[in-house]
């Protein structure tokens, strides 16, 4: 249907409710979701032909088995193995026993009876088989009826078959290859569900619950998810990968299978980035985990030439600044660059420069740097004044609204600049020492 859905997953441990919080209210929204999630289910399971709500096994529920306590049949098999509902031959209406004879006769009269010339009830023109116009609507199928309000520009109702061809950027087949076995002290509920639901096969111990297609001994395990410390036997288990929990999401939201060595028992993982990030302005780390290569090292000797030229300019610069003087206190070379095409300005910026005894050539530079200067700071005043503008026509709400909006992208961005000051120093530091290493 087009629309994104995000929910919280709860820790599986018991978790104390904060005394200012009101649990009744809580209860209420959790009631109107539940609601709420029933009837998209219904459409979901509807539109893929699927039972809703699927039938549940009570003795694998009660087990243990989790997801695979569900059973997901078809609506025509299921229509074909119900029994036929029994035919009701008298049913009583208003004191009086009303039988199938009485309702057909009735049905009968209705049709027979003329229609009154006013009416505005299409009629079948002549030579129409009327017979062929019943149309048969299944039960199930959801008819899409036009808004009384909308005005008809409306988008069209999406189906899951609608969806279903739509481009995604993570295959639903992703570990459709692999044989995933879980540890114990992994969240089964969590990562049994994201593991079927890419097309995985996923297996765990008897102490988890019932309903594990295979044990941990089986040699067609390829990985398995494991939280604690691997012990020396696994760790010369045939081909098996031993990855902690977060190689299975972050693979999910990478849309590819991440290289295993990083997410490996007892190494640092990377930082996990968040799928619901807010674009440009949110900052991604690097793999901190991952060591520095070749090409990082040459690019760490490249950035240290160009801070030694930067250095070498900034002390041409302040040399310079020396001879110049600050264009802030010399007003006709201000005045020359706001107006540069303004012969007179200019002369009398000249004769500015001749009387504090810089050179010609000075002075042509600081006339292009006070111009540079000039336009870049008319820009922001052309864009604040479109800005206020705009304020101007909000209303009260909006225009707080805005301003809201606007301190948080500063705020994030000086947090996306800080971040990645501070990475850039760690990888300038690594890299330096990486080159003292290899010339010691």
């Amino acid at each position: 249907m087009g629309q994104t859905v995000t929910w919280l997953v709860p820790y599986q441990f018991t978790q104390p409710i904060p005394v200012d919080v009101d649990a009744r209210v809580m209860l209420t929204f959790v009631e109107l979701y539940q609601t709420l999630l029933g009837f998209v289910f219904f459409k979901l399971y509807s539109d893929i032909s699927l039972v809703y709500p699927p039938p549940i096994n009570l003795d694998k529920d009660e087990a243990g088995a989790g997801v695979g306590a569900f059973t997901l049949e078809d609506i025509i098999a299921d229509q074909a193995t119900s029994p036929a509902a029994p035919t009701v031959k008298k049913v009583e209406v208003g004191g009086k026993i009303v039988t199938n004879k009485d309702v057909k006769r009735a049905i009968m009269d209705i049709n027979a009876t003329p229609l009154p010339p006013q009416s505005t009830t299409s009629v079948p023109k002549p030579g129409t088989d009327t017979t062929t116009m019943d149309v048969d609507i299944l039960p199930d199928d959801f008819i899409v009826q036009p808004s009384k309000s909308a005005d008809g520009q409306g988008a069209p109702l999406l189906t899951m078959r609608d969806i279903a061809v739509l481009p995604s950027a993570t295959s639903p087949l992703l570990f459709s290859s692999l044989n995933i076995f879980l540890s114990r002290e992994t969240p089964r509920p969590l990562l049994e569900f994201v593991i079927r639901a890419f097309g995985g096969r996923v297996g765990w111990p008897a102490t988890l619950g019932e309903g594990s297609p295979f044990d941990e001994n089986d040699p067609s395990i390829t990985h398995v998810i494991i939280d604690r410390p691997l012990s020396g036997d696994a760790a010369l288990t045939g081909r098996r990968k031993y990855v902690q929990p977060q190689w299975i999401i972050d693979s999910i939201n990478a849309g590819r299978l991440l290289v295993e060595d990083t997410y490996a028992q007892g190494k640092i993982l990377p930082p996990h980035l968040s799928p619901f990030g807010e674009g440009s302005s949110t900052y991604i780390p690097d793999a901190s985990g991952a060591e520095p290569t070749g090409e990082d090292v040459a690019a760490g000797s490249e950035e240290s030439e160009e801070e030694e030229e930067e250095e070498e300019d900034k002390t041409m610069a302040e040399a310079e600044a020396v001879v110049s003087e600050d264009v802030t206190t010399r007003p006709a070379l201000a005045a020359a660059a706001a107006a540069p095409e303004d012969p007179a300005l200019r002369r009398a910026a000249e004769i500015e420069a001749e009387r504090a005894g810089a050179e010609y050539t000075t002075f042509e530079a600081d006339l292009k740097k006070a111009i540079k200067k000039t336009k870049k700071a008319a820009e922001p005043v052309v864009e604040d004044n479109e800005l206020e503008m705009n304020k101007m026509l909000m209303s009260n709400k909006q225009r707080k609204l805005y301003e809201r909006m606007k301190h948080g992208e500063k705020k994030r961005a000086l947090e996306k600049s800080k971040l990645e000051q501070k990475r850039d120093a760690l990888r300038k530091a690594r890299a330096k020492e990486i080159r003292k290493g290899t010339n010691a």
